[in-house]
C-alpha cells in the first residue's frame, strides 16, 4: 500500500453539501478542498463541531465517500487511512455510417448500479475516455439525436471492466 499524491479531498459538514472550489458560505469557514501530498496526508482546520462527510477522488481509482466523521469524539483516531480502489479504463472511438470519426456524440456508461454511470461527449475526433470505471459488466451507449432530415444515430456495445483494466473499443452508428 502505497500513498497517493493528487487525491482530491472534498468536506461537507452539517446541512452545507459538496462545493468544487473555494470557501464554503461565511468567508470564515475552511476551504472544503484539499488535495494529498506526497505522503498521501491533507488537513483541514478550522472545523465546526459535529459530523462530516468527506468526498475522496482520484482518476483511475474509484470514487468514495465516508460519512460520520467527527473531528471531536476523541475516542475514534483522526488520523484516517482511506484506500483507493484501482478502477479500470474504457476509452474508444465513436464512428458514423460511413466510417468517419464523429465528434459531440454523447457516450454513455451504463450499469448494474446507477451509482457508477457516466457519460462524456467524443472530442474533436470521435474520442471518449472513462477512468475510475467500477469492476463489472456495462453498456455503452452513443447516441446523436436527430433532425429534421433523419432520426437518431446511435449504437450500443457491451464492456466487461475489472480493476486497473484498460478496454478499448469503437462504436458504429446506424
Amino acid at each position: 500500500k502505497q500513498p497517493i499524491e493528487g487525491v482530491r479531498v472534498q468536506i461537507a459538514q452539517g446541512s452545507s453539501r459538496f462545493v468544487s472550489t473555494g470557501t464554503a458560505t461565511g468567508g470564515s469557514a475552511p476551504n472544503p478542498v484539499q488535495t494529498t501530498g506526497a505522503d498521501g496526508s491533507f488537513a483541514f482546520n478550522g472545523l465546526k463541531s459535529g459530523n462530516l462527510s468527506l468526498r475522496i477522488s482520484h482518476e483511475g481509482f474509484l470514487s468514495r465517500k465516508i460519512d460520520d466523521v467527527n473531528p471531536d469524539d476523541s475516542s475514534k483516531s483522526q488520523d484516517l487511512v482511506i484506500e483507493l480502489e484501482q478502477g479500470g479504463e474504457v476509452s474508444g472511438t465513436v464512428y458514423d455510417a460511413s466510417a468517419k470519426p464523429r465528434a459531440g456524440i454523447n457516450v454513455y456508461l451504463i450499469g448494474e448500479d446507477s451509482s457508477s454511470n457516466q457519460s462524456q461527449p467524443t472530442d474533436k475526433d470521435g474520442r471518449f475516455h472513462f477512468q475510475g470505471v467500477a469492476s463489472g459488466t456495462f453498456t455503452l451507449k452513443a447516441h446523436k439525436f436527430g433532425t429534421a432530415e433523419g432520426g437518431p444515430e446511435q449504437a450500443e456495445v457491451t464492456v466487461d471492466v475489472s480493476p486497473g483494466s484498460s478496454q478499448s473499443v469503437e462504436i458504429q452508428l446506424e
